[in-house]
């Protein structure tokens, strides 16, 4: 299998919350690089996400600069990162004004298209959408993808 794993999942990885030992459960089995993407603005929403909890006093200083660390190990050597090309941005315009996503939201999606329509047919039958957005996930389907949301696997 591959997965592109979008931001509301991959946090899961780093910090405890519902679907957190789904998605832990699943990565255990994920030997290689190139069975999870994730497009290079994850990291900034990453950062963004583990930062917001931390000041809002949902996490301790030491869970937050745990998760960050080995957030920024995975980012550079765990997941293979896809970059957000002229491409991506055009289909993410039209993403949004085909659906109600919000603006990285979009780029996410797109990014996760553009990644099925450069496999080979073989392969992209293999490629799980994981997101923990029903309406992210709701589009994706709508888009052909295959999803799955940690949220339901608690």
């Amino acid at each position: 299998m591959i997965y592109y794993a979008d931001t509301s999942a991959l946090v899961k990885r780093y910090l405890n919350e519902i679907g957190s030992q789904w998605i832990r459960q699943l990565f255990l089995g994920i030997t290689s690089a190139r069975q999870i993407f994730i497009v290079t603005i994850t990291g900034v929403e990453m950062s963004s996400a583990f930062s917001r909890k931390v000041r809002l006093g949902d996490i301790s200083q030491s869970v937050y600069q745990n998760a960050i660390d080995q957030f920024e190990s995975d980012f550079r050597y765990r997941y293979s990162r896809l970059r957000v090309t002229y491409a991506v941005i055009a289909r993410a315009m039209e993403l949004a004004k085909q659906h109600p996503l919000r603006g990285y939201d979009a780029i996410q999606l797109a990014t996760v298209l553009e990644l099925r329509d450069n496999l080979q047919p073989i392969s992209s039958s293999n490629l799980i959408f994981l997101s923990s957005d029903d309406a992210l996930c709701q589009v994706a389907s709508l888009e052909s993808l295959f999803t799955e949301n940690p949220n339901q696997h608690p």
